[in-house]
């Protein structure tokens, strides 16, 4: 399978190892502060604040071990997507889909059911929006799918 990134620039593996760090001492943290605020429950800002915190670590820990990318693979006959950092992926057989619209900044799968995934490009991803939608087009001819492009207004 061949992957293409969604994201405007890849982390290093430093800044993914700092992010793990950084969320495993925010979850200490949140911890320590609700051992330490548990004799007054009714602040609830306290709390709030402490669920947060917790929240806000395991986000960094599930970022820097590389679960929060976006992507898209594309094999002989599936597409897996994963459009979101907290969505889950989703995996597209070739017989699923009627059509494939390439559009300038977007890509949309319109699957036999009536349901469409449509992934968007951010500007910043300039360098790659050729490759995604070429990788689209290719995936479309090598498995007899119907592949259409113009404008995005269409």
């Amino acid at each position: 399978m061949k992957r293409y990134s969604l994201e405007a620039r890849e982390n290093t593996r430093f800044v993914k190892v700092l992010q793990v760090i950084f969320g495993i001492i925010c979850i200490f943290i949140a911890i320590w502060w609700a051992v330490y605020i548990l004799n007054s429950p009714d602040n609830i800002e306290y709390w709030a604040a402490s669920v947060f915190m917790f929240g806000f670590g395991a986000f960094q820990i599930y970022s820097g071990l590389g679960y929060a990318s976006r992507y898209i693979l594309t094999g002989s006959d599936t597409i897996v997507i994963k459009k979101s950092a907290i969505g889950r992926r989703r995996t597209i057989k070739n017989v699923d889909i009627g059509r494939i619209d390439i559009h300038p900044l977007s890509v949309s799968f319109l699957l036999k059911d009536n349901t469409t995934i449509k992934i968007s490009f951010a500007v910043t991803l300039a360098g790659d929006i050729d490759r995604i939608k070429d990788a689209a087009a290719a995936f479309g001819r090598k498995n007899n799918i119907i592949t259409e492009e113009g404008t995005e207004g269409k």
